[in-house]
């Protein structure tokens, strides 16, 4: 790096400023912030400076970028026949169920159909559609479900930037509703989700659905910023720890009767039928994806590597769906999931022989998680909330506990004597959730007066440096004490144990 600076003709700035305008003549096209191509101009100087093998990976990358952008500008991209400020009713699809805001209003995406004027001119249209409507001028929009057609009156917003138009639609009031198969098995497993839950309590009427299927309630934002402000959100968030969880019951129901084989194979299935029913989020499409990859391996009998198990989730959420790799609760999921498998085993290292072992686990999976989401979090929000850090480790066994015990209340007959104490059962873990994130909610967050996206970087670049030159980095981890191998003779090798060099002997075997 000083060579660079020390010496502006040397190789390597020559290659540096080659990859600059390699990487800025491809994307350019694109409109992408500046902020995006320093990255890629410090990696591409640096893989290129590994001779042909470096130049070749460095070209991959850029093929790969130029891909997965013209994937995304495809699906996001809107097609609007008429002129935007005439446009006065659009037909649309709902892509997935509405969720409520604090203002009274709905918030909808739509998959557009046509559009008419209000002249009566009508044309097809293509592309996804936000749209909002007051929810008292809907009617029934808590049964509404992804797939449902719409017919909305109100009136259309264009909004122009550098990376093309953007389309908001305000609606005024619903004109037609209807469903494309009603009273499906979908539907029937949602209603049922619904009718659990209103027969516990307040909490659960909001929280159980969230947690089950991802479905949100016109009620559930006394709940979510009670979860929001300790620090955990993520619990109620439909992500990789409720498939998790969701995997694991169904393995272990079907380990005995089919094997360890099949036992795999069907929490696989289990995990598309989850993913059906909950919809297409984008940490639920990462972490059933993660899992189908570690099925793969462990029936190929390969050791599956976590690690590299999730970049090629990302790379191929990226040429399927890259437009998901750019909501906020797919960024926050990578990372912290990064951070665990990564960070996670640093801090273990150095909490185990305080804390014991088996908090250490928990304790650096939290604490590795919210330090890699907080570069994020103060870039966006300008806030962080450390009792999470604390709060995870008490809130997470009670969210298991509560998840499991509302799926063994759904799959329940409702004639059978036992509900009556399985609801009881519900109210106590409700009551225990409701005061747990009472008490973390009295930490204050920590408070930052400058965000901008931009900050994300810059505070993210201290956490790779870090990782990366750490010892063991991203090779492995870091070995202590003394170790012993044993060697065949043939090889004559001998290996220092901390005390002398010793002979090796016999087959290799580590200790």
């Amino acid at each position: 790096m000083l060579r660079v600076f020390k010496d502006p003709c040397s190789g390597l700035f020559v290659k540096w400023v080659l990859s600059f305008a390699v990487v800025y003549t491809i994307l350019q096209p694109f409109h992408l912030s500046i902020i995006f191509y320093l990255p890629l101009f410090l990696l591409g100087g640096f893989l290129m400076t590994q001779g042909k093998k470096g130049l070749l990976l460095f070209l991959c990358l850029i093929s790969y970028l130029c891909v997965s952008q013209i994937q995304y500008l495809r699906g996001t991209a809107v097609s609007i026949p008429l002129e935007t400020g005439r446009i006065t009713l659009i037909y649309g699809r709902l892509t997935q169920e509405p969720s409520w805001g604090s203002h009274g209003r709905l918030f909808l995406n739509l998959d557009l159909e046509s559009v008419e004027s209000r002249s009566g001119v009508s044309g097809e249209a293509r592309g996804v559609l936000s749209a909002t409507l007051p929810v008292m001028n809907s009617f029934g929009s808590r049964r509404w479900l992804r797939g449902d057609h719409l017919v909305l009156q109100g009136r259309l917003i264009e909004r122009t930037n550098p990376e093309g138009n953007e389309y908001y639609f305000i609606g005024s009031d619903l004109l037609q509703y209807w469903s494309p198969r009603p009273g499906g098995w979908r539907e029937l497993v949602i209603r049922r989700v619904r009718r659990v839950a209103e027969g516990v309590g307040n909490l659960s009427e909001t929280l159980l659905p969230a947690l089950v299927l991802g479905l949100k309630h016109p009620d559930m934002d006394s709940s979510a910023s009670l979860f929001r402000e300790t620090g955990t959100a993520h619990i109620i968030a439909l992500s990789g720890f409720h498939s998790g969880l969701v995997a694991f019951l169904l393995f272990s129901l079907f380990r005995f009767p089919l094997g360890y084989r099949g036992g795999l194979i069907a929490a696989a299935i289990g995990l598309l039928i989850f993913l059906y029913l909950a919809g297409p989020k984008p940490s639920l499409v990462r972490s059933v994806l993660m899992y189908l990859l570690v099925v793969a391996g462990k029936l190929s009998y390969r050791k599956p590597n976590l690690r590299l198990i999730l970049i090629c989730s990302f790379l191929i959420t990226g040429l399927w769906a890259p437009e998901s790799l750019h909501s906020l609760s797919a960024r926050l999921s990578y990372l912290a999931l990064w951070g665990i498998l990564t960070t996670g085993p640093l801090l273990y290292n150095i909490l185990k022989r305080r804390v014991g072992s088996i908090l250490s686990v928990a304790l650096s999976a939290s604490f590795a998680a919210q330090i890699w989401t907080l570069p994020l979090v103060f870039s966006i929000f300008g806030l962080w909330y450390p009792a999470g850090i604390l709060a995870s480790l008490v809130l997470t066994p009670l969210v298991t506990f509560y998840l499991y015990w509302g799926i063994f209340l759904i799959f329940l007959p409702e004639t059978s004597f036992i509900i009556p104490v399985i609801n009881a059962v519900g109210g106590f873990l409700e009551s225990l959730l409701l005061l747990t994130a009472l008490l973390f909610q009295k930490i204050p967050p920590i408070t930052m007066k400058y965000s901008n996206p931009g900050l994300f970087l810059i505070l993210l670049f201290p956490l790779l440096l870090g990782l990366t030159y750490r010892p063991g980095g991203l090779s492995g981890k870091r070995k202590f004490g003394s170790e012993l191998r044993f060697h065949n003779r043939d090889k004559g090798s001998s290996r220092s144990n901390g005390f002398g060099t010793t002979q090796a002997l016999g087959t290799e075997l580590s200790d």
